[in-house]
């Protein structure tokens, strides 16, 4: 069959012959076929195409999927690599995002990433996306979105030894530090002051 000659969508073959006589059989609708050729695409939601830092698992994640070829969507999948381009270390292969539903035309329920597998620090999670749909026609989106991975709690050195002279007036400094290695960077610090230890009084 000329797949060139098919539309897309149903085609039902038809089929006759004859012989030298002139006699002819015809048979309607043998078989059919199924041509779809149009890629599955996806719609990025992420605002910016970026993921803010993130501490802890759960978050979810807003890229759609769609076919409108006929066949549907089929395989729904994920990749984290450690550079931009789908380069670098390869965090975490191809893995499901999700099943579609049968015969769905859709995917547009936000999704998880794998929270284990990402680097934290000063390090950037590129997250990929491949899809295809039952006929076999493939998109791969590099970079759909990135994510920054900070769990890793801001520390407080106490530096000061106490302070036991009596004051009357400002101007006295103290060493406490403020730190994070974790990669996000501080934000800010706060200082109460309580008449009695472990903030009581």
């Amino acid at each position: 069959v000329n797949f060139g000659l098919l539309s897309a969508g149903t085609n039902y073959v038809s089929v006759r012959a004859w012989d030298v006589a002139g006699a002819t059989t015809a048979v309607n609708d043998v078989f059919y076929i199924n041509k779809d050729t149009t890629t599955p695409y996806a719609q990025n939601g992420q605002a910016g195409g970026d993921a803010a830092w993130q501490k802890d698992p759960g978050k979810l994640y807003d890229v759609d999927f769609y076919d409108t070829g006929g066949s549907l969507l089929n395989v729904l999948e994920y990749s984290i690599w450690s550079e931009a381009g789908a380069q670098g270390t390869l965090r975490k292969d191809w893995s499901p995002i999700a099943a579609p539903p049968a015969g769905a035309s859709s995917y547009t329920s936000d999704w998880p990433v794998d929270f284990s597998a990402l680097e934290e620090g000063q390090a950037t999670n590129y997250i990929s996306v491949r899809f295809s749909d039952l006929a076999g026609n493939t998109s791969t989106y590099n970079d759909a979105f990135y994510i920054n991975k900070d769990k890793t709690l801001p520390s407080v050195a106490d530096n000061q030894f106490g302070d036991d002279v009596w004051r009357n007036s400002s101007g006295t400094v103290y060493n406490v530090d403020f730190a994070d290695a974790g990669g996000s960077l501080l934000s800010g610090f706060e200082v109460k002051i309580t008449t009695g230890p472990a903030q009581t009084g």
